[in-house]
């Protein structure tokens, strides 16, 4: 069941604010930002896979990003996010080809837009960003180096549909402006842990996953005018085991050969009745009162799939650090 796990860490790798104190011990975030203000932050992404107690891989990569706003209105802003593209980085044997891209595609440009309050409501050119998404999983078909080609394609079917929709640009390639975003436009408590049902999109496109999430402050220093508070969201093992259950299904779902077809989907139906699988994930988020932007985030993806043959899990890490 190698293969399982491989794909199963393949898909995972693929799911600021004047804070006001108020009276009643909450908090408000909203952006107060300018046309024409620019931020510069560090991205860096670290992955470990274990697999039955043994570091098979260990990935970092980094690089610097810029945001500007382009325009301020009353309603809503819009930014401009760039940066050098790292998407294939950990991806060694890809990199002389990659060279073929570098000129078209050397930097990133995304520009997105928010409400009034710093909210992120979506992409504005999603749909150039979908091209350069085909053409960078072209490139990764031309330089696969296995013996089926035509069973690794189908097997990429599912990533090249769900990223090619501004949705699926929006929650898997480019999630780090979720959750840059993700605080603005709230109000919470400084004192009390927030608890509450959540649920996150299947960009595979079936039903959303179950989740439960908390919330609570660790820090908020007014004389320093900073503030910090982790978020930690829990899918139900049960919709985590759906999730990569229907992802693999699906990628099975597109072998042509009807006998290789039936015969994986009973292979991952035998495997899922002795697998278990968890997902859980934690941010920290920390804030400048002053200027309302970032100071520093921390999201943190730990994913768990064991059964009785084989045991693996996958951690990734995207640290985003605000440059003076």
């Amino acid at each position: 069941m190698r293969h399982l796990y491989l794909l199963t860490t393949l898909f995972f790798t693929l799911m600021s604010c004047h804070l006001f104190a108020q009276p009643d011990s909450t908090v408000s975030f909203v952006a107060y930002w300018h046309k024409g203000e620019t931020q510069q932050y560090k991205i860096i992404k670290k992955k470990v896979r274990i697999q039955n107690g043994k570091e098979v891989a260990n990935e970092l990569k980094s690089y610097i990003s810029s945001f500007t706003v382009l325009d301020s209105t009353d309603t809503s802003y819009l930014i401009e996010w760039k940066y050098e593209n790292k998407l294939f980085d950990s991806a060694p044997e890809m990199a002389a080809q990659f060279k073929q891209l570098d000129t078209k595609y050397q930097y990133l440009t995304i520009k997105y837009r928010t409400d009034e309050y710093g909210a992120f409501e979506g992409i504005e050119n999603w749909k150039e960003a979908s091209r350069m998404m085909k053409d960078m999983f072209d490139l990764t078909e031309k330089n696969y180096k296995g013996d089926n080609r035509k069973a690794f394609s189908q097997a990429l079917l599912p990533f090249r549909q769900a990223m090619s929709s501004k949705e699926g640009l929006e929650n898997v390639v480019f999630k780090e402006l979720r959750s840059i975003h993700s605080p603005y436009g709230a109000i919470y408590s400084l004192t009390d842990t927030v608890r509450y049902e959540d649920q996150l999109p299947n960009f595979f496109g079936g039903a959303p996953i179950n989740a439960i999430a908390s919330l609570y402050f660790n820090e908020a220093d007014f004389e320093n005018l900073t503030c910090s508070y982790i978020h930690e969201v829990v899918p139900t093992p049960e919709d985590s085991k759906r999730l990569v259950q229907e992802m693999l299904e699906k990628m099975a779902s597109n072998i042509s050969d009807k006998t290789l077809r039936e015969q994986r989907k009973a292979e991952l139906s035998k495997a899922f009745t002795q697998m278990s699988v968890t997902i859980n994930d934690i941010t920290t988020y920390s804030y400048d009162l002053n200027t309302s932007w970032p100071i520093s985030i921390t999201v943190k993806r730990t994913v768990e799939a064991n059964s009785p043959d084989e045991k693996a899990s996958n951690l990734e890490e995207t640290i985003i650090e605000r440059i003076h």
